[in-house]
């Protein structure tokens, strides 16, 4: 299959510089996600939220902190002489004084190292650098979640249902899925988190729901607060909502941190990664509607 893959990337007139080739590793991080899941479920049962959210954001980010693109900052906290003494291909970003030490950050400047010390050298330094980042690792990832779904999706529409949105680990479907599927203490299984009543599902992560019990469920990526159903309605028609947002800025250079309130935020409907089958449904369906993540 690489093999294909090659010959057709070089009958394309491309020039083939660099390749890497990957090893399939066996249940990598099979131990480590296991034991968070555990502390996860454990600390809902005894009702420890912080616990909980704790496992649950060790296991959500940490495929995103592979994904990182390698830092050539660093920051020390160094006294004068040893400011002093730094090689000339580091630069000096910032240093904030707190007596006779300084909080310094320094940045490696790559073309000045390579004269002083080599290409090979260069190499060996930005592996050190690299914050333990690993592209394939996060690629793989995503890329197995994005199956684990779709494999979902294949079974719901064998099933005669109908899917009216989904997401990394989520799918809206029309009817339930076969119990089998579904526990949500069991990884790699799904939980049914809403019986749907009314739903408006306008973009990626931008969608209105109501529950068969009267619980509103909004989400809107990139605006904090809340959107009215009316709201949802207008950009589903694709009428921009000016919003107000608070934003924050800071630098350590500058030793600041800046909060701006109230500041403009338009929210302009946009679907450029999906086919856009149907946006909204109501409770004048024939079934509930259950949402699956």
């Amino acid at each position: 299959m690489r093999k294909a893959a090659l010959s057709v990337f070089l009958h394309m007139s491309l020039s083939l510089s660099l390749a890497y080739s990957f090893k399939r590793g066996a249940n990598t991080f099979l131990q480590l996600i296991t034991q968070l899941n555990g502390m996860k479920v454990e600390a809902q049962l005894n009702k420890q939220p912080t616990i909980r959210n704790m496992a649950k954001l060790l296991m959500n980010s940490m495929y995103g902190r592979f994904g990182m693109k390698p830092s050539v900052l660093e920051t020390h906290i160094w006294n004068q002489d040893q400011i002093d003494s730094l090689e000339p291909y580091w630069e000096l970003q910032s240093a904030l004084s707190y007596g006779e030490l300084y909080l310094v950050s320094i940045q490696l400047n790559k073309e000045k190292f390579i004269e002083l010390q080599g290409q090979a050298s260069l190499k060996k330094m930005l592996t050190n650098l690299s914050n333990k980042t690993n592209v394939a690792i996060a690629a793989a990832v995503t890329s197995y979640s994005r199956m684990i779904i779709n494999n979902y999706k294949l079974l719901a529409l064998s099933l005669g249902l109908e899917l009216f949105y989904s997401d990394t680990d989520s799918l809206v479907l029309n009817g339930p899925l076969p119990p089998e599927h579904i526990d949500s203490a069991t990884l790699g299984k799904l939980k049914l988190e809403h019986t749907i009543k009314e739903g408006i599902f306008v973009m990626p992560k931008v969608y209105y729901l109501e529950d068969i019990d009267g619980t509103i469920v909004t989400k809107c990526k990139g605006f904090s607060g809340k959107l009215t159903k009316t709201q949802y309605l207008e950009l589903l028609s694709g009428n921009t909502q000016e919003l107000e947002v608070t934003k924050w800025q800071r630098s350590l250079k500058e030793s600041y941190v800046k909060i701006e309130r109230n500041q403009s935020y338009n929210l302009r409907f946009s679907f450029n990664k999906r086919e856009q089958p149907l946006s909204l449904f109501s409770s004048l369906q024939p079934r509930p509607k259950s949402k699956e993540p």
